[in-house]
This record gives structure tokens, sequence and C-alpha cells, in this order.
């Protein structure tokens, strides 16, 4: 439409003088110009529009290549799920810590292997100690003269080292355990146990002996040159020979101590009268008072 009136101006313009024409042409061509630039922007608006309208509502505008108008009820297409692009994690096992199988190391360090025990007492008790391995809740066990194993109990603070050993030779084991319920090796022991009996420790002895002249009797006549005293003496604690005397005649000194009981004499010079004196002695030291024996020798 356009074309048809730019031909009819065309052939208006022809009658005019060329000055005219020329500037009439020019105005026309502005004029035609801007219509163009008017008519096109027109078009872009309304192209526009449809392209919103496209964009708002895609199964009510967009018309097919034959002009038939598409369903208002478009099609669902599933989207699929793009493929994810990370990697997958790795999982990381958590590694079980295995323990290394530790058992606890000991020994018995009293009494020695074989040793004899000379004992004053019916108990004994061994000496044992943890010298290696995993010693944690260490417990002890114990089997006496092969007669079964006891129940393991805590070594510490229950030491449970005692028994009562017969005479003679004996035997005994032992055996230590840690929390994790491992066991040490047997730990055997044998030796030879005699009971003594303990001397008794004697009392202090303060009792003196007691002497007593059994012959001659006293104020007894002797008709004969020789004379013998003869004594008794007895001890709470001492006996014969362990009874010493001592003895002396009047005028004389005391002899040495003796254990012979019997006294004799000859020699009396020119008295008659003869005393004599004696003591007694026990093994504590224990002395006893002096008596005295008074006799008369007459021989013709």
């Amino acid at each position: 439409m356009i074309k048809l009136e730019i031909t009819r101006l065309l052939k208006i313009l022809k009658s005019f003088s060329p000055l005219t024409y020329t500037s009439i042409g020019v105005g026309i061509i502005l004029i035609i110009s801007v219509a163009l630039m008017i008519s096109l922007e027109a078009q872009f608006k309304e192209s526009g529009k449809k392209n919103i309208n496209i964009e708002k509502t895609p199964a009510q505008n967009i018309q097919n290549f034959n002009g038939n108008k598409i369903s208002s009820t478009p099609a669902i297409v599933q989207a699929e799920t793009p493929a994810s692009t990370t990697a997958p994690s790795k999982l990381t096992a958590t590694p079980t810590l295995t323990r290394t199988p530790n058992p606890p190391i000991g020994g018995i360090s009293w009494p020695a292997e074989g040793e004899t025990i000379n004992a004053t007492e019916d108990k004994l008790c061994f000496v044992d100690a943890g010298t290696g391995g995993d010693l944690s809740g260490v417990q002890r066990r114990k089997n006496i003269n092969n007669g079964g194993w006891e129940n393991f109990i805590p070594v510490y603070p229950t030491s449970d080292t005692c028994f009562y050993p017969k005479e003679g030779s004996n035997t005994f084991s032992i055996q230590f355990r840690n929390q994790y319920q491992e066991e040490s090796s047997v730990y055997n022991r044998s030796f030879i146990f005699r009971k003594q009996i303990p001397t008794p420790t004697p009392k202090k002895d303060t009792t003196p002996p007691s002497i007593t002249i059994t012959s001659p009797a006293e104020g007894a006549i002797i008709t004969q040159d020789a004379v013998c005293f003869n004594m008794n003496v007895t001890d709470n604690t001492s006996k014969t020979p362990n009874l010493w005397i001592i003895y002396k005649f009047e005028g004389g000194n005391w002899n040495a101590w003796t254990n012979s009981y019997s006294v004799c004499i000859t020699s009396r010079g020119d008295n008659p009268t003869v005393i004599f004196s004696v003591k007694a002695k026990d093994e504590a030291g224990n002395e006893s008072s002096p008596i005295t024996r008074t006799i008369t020798v007459k021989v013709n």
C-alpha cells in the first residue's frame, strides 16, 4: 500500500518545474522515511507482544505452520534428572583395633626350689612377684600339694600367699591372670618343711639349794681317828652332779667348790672338838646359807 502511494506522488511531482520538483521530492522523501520508520516501529511492537504472549501462554498462542491452533492442553514432558557430576564418596571403614596378647609374667622368690625350712610355726607364707607382661588387674590362684586349684583372687591388696604345709615334702603351684583374662605360665616349687618345737626359756631361778648333814649327828662323840661328814643336797631345778658344796673347819678357810658330798678328816690337832661348816650352790648360782655340825673326837 505504501508503494502505491509513492507512485502516485511521483506522477504529481512530474507536473511541476524541475526546481520545484526537486524541493518537493526531497521533502516527500523525508516524509516517506519518517513514515517507514513509524510503520516499522509499530510492527516491531506488535511482534514483541506476540513474543510476550508466547512466553506467558504457549498452549493458547502458538500456531503450527499450517495455521492450526495447538491444543490448549500441552503435553507434559518429564525432565530427566541430570546425572550428578560429583564423584560418589567412598565409605571409609573404621579399622577394628586388635589387642596384642600380653599375659602376665611372674615368679616365686621364696622358698627356693628344694629348700629345707625349719619353722617354729605351722603356717608358711611364700613370696612371689609379677615381673613383666600386662599386670593390669592382676589376680593369682594357687594349688597346694596337688589338692586342686583355688579361685583367682586379686593380688592387691589381699596377699593370700600363706598356707599350712605338712611335715616333710611339699609342693605348690601358682598362676597369674590379668584383666583381659590372659593367664601366665604355671610356676611350681618343691620344699621340705620341718616343724621345730621351740625350747622353752627357763624362768629365772632365784631359789637356793637345800643342804643337810646326814652324819655324824650333832654333838656326837667319835672314838676313832678318821671322821667323815656326809651331806645331802637338793634343789628345785638343778640336779646332781650340778649341785656344788663348799666347806671349812673352824679356824680354817673355805675350800674349793666340789660336787663330792662326803668330807673326811684325820688331822685335828690337840683339840678334840671339831666344828664343821658347809654350804651348797646350784646351776643358777644361788647359794644356801652355811650350816654347821659340832662333834667330839676321843681316841684312846
